[in-house]
């Protein structure tokens, strides 16, 4: 019995039969499995699933399981997740490999971006930010593969406007930006959001969530700057207008600390 366990050794394989030597599903492939011996998972017989297109630490888990496969094989696996331990036989009875994402077109790769940006947004939409997260950083994981000439590049690239391009990677980082603003990371939104100033320098939504970010990052200066650029973009912006007023009243408030204790030091 030949055994393979992942880098992180969170997935152990004990091969149970050979399958037959030559491609392996990897990104985009269309995959026919049978799922056994895993009560909650045997619905899964004769099923197609796309490797890269599910959701959920199980789903992603089994695309790394597929990825080790060739077809006809039939494997019994072992997943550690969140200290849960999943034990299944999983077959791959089929396969139409849709090569690997370098030899993809750009059309088919902007394609598949704005595909994962979609389901990356009906599932924030859905309180899932995790999964929203991993959507959004596989579309720009798929478009930093596109190759662009820095010091010429060019209007149009195999037939899709570098405009587009630019455009779809500065809403992906604005998106994850929103995964990471929900769950306070403030770090992660500053970082998400000065690359969405890289493409779209005066995006009113970065600009906010980046103020926000700094405010509380105890930044009040860079704060300032944030909240005042997006009042100018936006006037009418309430929110923006009462995030301001506070960080003012903060950087009076050390003002006013720094000139007491320049009074005490010089006896003023």
């Amino acid at each position: 019995m030949v055994t393979w366990t992942s880098p992180d050794g969170k997935i152990q394989k004990d091969i149970l039969q050979e399958g037959k030597w030559g491609d392996k599903p990897s990104e985009g492939s269309r995959c026919t499995i049978t799922i056994t011996d895993s009560p909650f998972l045997e619905e899964f017989t004769n099923t197609v699933v796309t490797v890269g297109d599910n959701d959920g630490d199980l789903w992603r888990a089994l695309d790394i399981c597929l990825g080790t496969m060739f077809v006809g094989e039939k494997s019994k696996f072992s997943l550690n997740l969140h200290d849960s331990t999943i034990t299944l036989i999983l077959e791959l009875i089929d396969l139409a490999f849709d090569g690997f994402i370098f030899q993809w077109d750009v059309s088919k790769k902007y394609n598949m971006a704005l595909h994962h940006k979609e389901k990356g947004n009906d599932l924030f939409k859905n309180k899932n930010g995790r999964d929203a997260a991993f959507r959004f950083t596989k579309a720009l994981k798929v478009l930093s593969s596109i190759p662009v000439d820095i010091e010429e590049p060019p209007d149009v690239i195999d037939g899709i406007p570098l405009s587009d391009i630019n455009k779809l990677k500065a809403n992906l980082f604005n998106n994850l930006s929103s995964c990471y603003f929900r769950n306070q990371s403030w770090m992660k939104v500053i970082d998400l959001c000065t690359k969405v100033f890289a493409y779209d320098p005066n995006n009113v939504k970065a600009l906010y969530k980046i103020g926000v970010a700094y405010q509380n990052d105890r930044d009040f200066e860079k704060a300032k700057k944030a909240f005042c650029r997006v009042l100018e973009l936006e006037p009418g912006n309430k929110a923006c207008a009462e995030h301001l007023d506070y960080v003012r009243d903060e950087l009076r408030q050390a003002e006013i600390k720094v000139n007491n204790i320049m009074k005490k030091m010089f006896g003023a």
